[in-house]
């Protein structure tokens, strides 16, 4: 497992962002918060479709659905854990499809850079309608009536679903610093969970201060699809209520990971 000191200093402001990067900059009226590493346990762990770049993960009563990127081969698809793909829907070649979420009945789906959010119908994949935005899109949840956005930064966007209108953001910092490449997410048990971009680490987000509350170094992922040249970066949670379980996988992964993250 890579040290912790090494997710501290390489997670923590370091990188390149599209906020501004003075150091002089600090979260909004945010104490300190005391960082747990709680650990986790591999419970599992399943055959993943090793063509998917994947960009979105999400699992609803033991279906999963994600989403794959690049441009050519983004596509939102649908699958039980360790079964073939079930259902396929090919984006349009320009389109370099990122996160996903379920807003009822439907399924929103962000893009990198071409600055639209399409709207699926769930059950049958059909487009239902778009929305247009400034800046890039990573990452995308729902929750309580919201929607929770990243764009690579340390900032996460709080919009409004039936306007995709940002209502307002939060900063997010760890030890008083801001934390930048904010990537995927996931609501679980009230907390925001956030994979971080280039980095074998998710980090447990309190929403309401934008402190980083524990953070987990899932290295031995990494060890378990070495032999895969072509893989690349740990990106996708997917949480399943019912067992409060965690699914992680990466960018063209062969391998879908059952995992308990610790309290």
């Amino acid at each position: 497992m890579l040290p912790l000191l090494m997710f501290m200093g390489f997670a923590c402001g370091d990188g390149k962002s599209s906020q501004d990067d003075s150091t002089k900059d600090k979260p909004q009226g945010q104490n300190q918060t005391v960082v747990k590493y709680p650990g986790y346990k591999i419970i599992n762990e399943y055959p993943h479709d090793s063509t998917l770049f994947t960009q979105g993960l999400f699992i609803r009563k033991g279906m999963m659905y994600e989403s794959g990127g690049m441009r050519g081969q983004s596509r939102l698809v649908r699958y039980i854990p360790g079964q073939p793909i079930a259902q396929t829907h090919q984006m349009p070649d320009y389109i370099f499809s990122e996160g996903i979420c379920e807003v009822g009945d439907k399924i929103y789906m962000i893009t990198y850079t071409a600055g639209k959010c399409f709207v699926f119908n769930k059950k049958t994949f059909e487009l239902e309608k778009e929305f247009n935005y400034m800046g890039e899109g990573w990452g995308i949840e729902y929750h309580d009536g919201k929607i929770y956005m990243t764009d690579g930064s340390s900032v996460i966007k709080i919009i409004d679903p039936e306007t995709f209108v940002i209502e307002k953001t939060i900063n997010v910092s760890m030890n008083g610093n801001k934390v930048e490449y904010l990537n995927e997410l996931e609501f679980a048990d009230g907390f925001l969970y956030a994979n971080l971009w280039r980095r074998a680490d998710i980090v447990k987000i309190d929403v309401t201060t934008g402190n980083i509350v524990a953070a987990y170094n899932l290295a031995e992922l990494y060890d378990r699809v070495s032999y895969n040249p072509a893989i690349d970066v740990l990106n996708g949670i997917a949480y399943d209520e019912s067992e409060k379980v965690f699914f992680l996988t990466g960018k063209l992964w062969p391998k879908l990971f059952k995992v308990k993250l610790g309290d």
